[in-house]
């Protein structure tokens, strides 16, 4: 198949799209997904919490895309970087409803602590109040996460030895 380069090119810049012209059509719908959902989520939650990815999928398929469109790369039509880890990472293996479960009850806490918590907390209190119980909630949150990570890291451990 014989592929026009410019063309490829201008299609390097929606995610997906250059791939698909290319006959990834795996590839290029996976990526297309994960640059639409965190956009379908933050419009669906109210909550820009999953903005950040954008960027990142943008570059990883727009230099994907570029590699792929000048012959630097082979053309096969795999799974995405992020997919193929998570089918074949035997850490997760058979935990995916789980994951999705905790992310749920992720989402959920995020929802009712900025939706209905903080405007009660912010009309009673003022919104000084409200930013010093916000940044607080996300400190303590980071820091038990860290904590959960260090133990997992020690248990880890003292299996293998």
């Amino acid at each position: 198949m014989k592929t026009n380069r410019f063309f490829g090119f201008m299609l390097c810049f929606l995610p997906g799209a250059a791939h698909m012209y290319l006959g990834l059509k795996k590839q290029g719908l996976q990526l297309m997904t994960l640059f639409v959902l965190p956009m379908f989520l933050t419009e669906l939650v109210r909550l820009s919490l999953f903005m950040f990815v954008l960027p990142i999928i943008w570059f990883y398929s727009f230099f994907d895309g570029l590699r792929k469109i000048n012959g630097h790369e082979e053309l096969i039509d795999s799974d995405v970087l992020i997919f193929n880890w998570l089918d074949h990472n035997k850490r997760w293996a058979g935990d995916q409803n789980k994951i999705l479960g905790y992310g749920f009850i992720v989402l959920g806490g995020l929802l009712i602590f900025d939706r209905i918590l903080m405007p009660i907390v912010s009309s009673n209190f003022g919104w000084q109040m409200r930013q010093y119980i916000h940044m607080g909630t996300i400190s303590v949150v980071l820091i038990l996460g860290g904590v959960k990570l260090l133990a997992g890291t020690q248990q880890g451990k003292g299996k293998d030895q």
